[in-house]
């Protein structure tokens, strides 16, 4: 994959770095993080203890102030400016959704602005393969591109105080689902069982940048039966 960065390098506080990349989103500029992420990865760089990919940038966290912050910049351009490193192998996930009613109340509105049925919007949303842009908000919430043209639009003018977990939304380009319950002003079309952040794994997030997320509608018993496999310990896997 060729490269063609305008890297630009700040200093985050005293124990990070930030590697802003590109001005806008696109899947492209995400498979150049991801790749540079990687290169910085396998560096291991002394006194790095995170490197952590974004939209367009890539922040890398810090042990300890560092002695010589220049030099360490001028070694980050060189190897962001080196042979380019393949991103992590893509791992595929599907996740199951209860479309619409009680789970996700502004489907039909969203229909009725899309000027699509909802049926149409559901066959759309869950119809289409997304890209783990990156992980942000809130621990395990995935911002997942890019959703189709005709889906598109805007937050909500007045958001929700409380948004369940496992809520299914979207906003412009993106979709997601809610880890936990928070505030948010996505719109929402349905709701998945499936637990998107667990603390208490050695792996919290089943999600990483870079991953591949498919949705699958399922009906009001299937998500029953589901919702009882996750309290019995049931973790979403990649797809075999």
């Amino acid at each position: 994959m060729e490269k063609n960065l305008r890297v630009q390098i700040r200093t985050l506080g005293d124990l990070a770095l930030t590697i802003d990349m590109a001005d806008a989103v696109s899947r492209s500029t995400s498979e150049t993080v991801l790749s540079s992420a990687t290169a910085l990865r396998n560096a291991a760089l002394p006194g790095v203890r995170e490197v952590v990919p974004a939209f367009c940038s890539i922040t890398v966290h810090l042990d300890a102030p560092p002695r010589d912050s220049a030099a360490l910049q001028a070694r980050i351009l060189a190897l962001l400016d080196g042979d380019v490193q393949e991103p992590p192998e893509r791992r595929r996930f599907t996740i199951p959704v209860l479309y619409g009613g009680a789970a996700g109340p502004d489907l039909d509105e969203l229909a009725d602005l899309c000027r699509l049925p909802a049926a149409e919007v559901v066959a759309r949303h869950g119809g289409r393969a997304y890209h783990v842009h990156m992980l942000g908000f809130l621990p395990g919430f995935a911002y997942l591109g890019e959703v189709e043209e005709a889906l598109r639009q805007p937050r909500l003018d007045r958001p929700r105080t409380r948004v369940s977990q496992g809520s299914v939304a979207v906003a412009d380009a993106m979709t997601a689902v809610y880890p936990s319950a928070s505030p948010g002003g996505w719109r929402l079309i349905g709701q998945t069982p499936v637990r998107m952040f667990d603390p208490e794994r050695a792996m919290p997030c089943p999600l990483a940048a870079g991953d591949v997320v498919t949705f699958s509608p399922i009906n009001s018993a299937r998500f029953a039966e589901l919702s009882a496999d996750v309290a019995d310990g049931y973790w979403l896997e990649p797809d075999a």
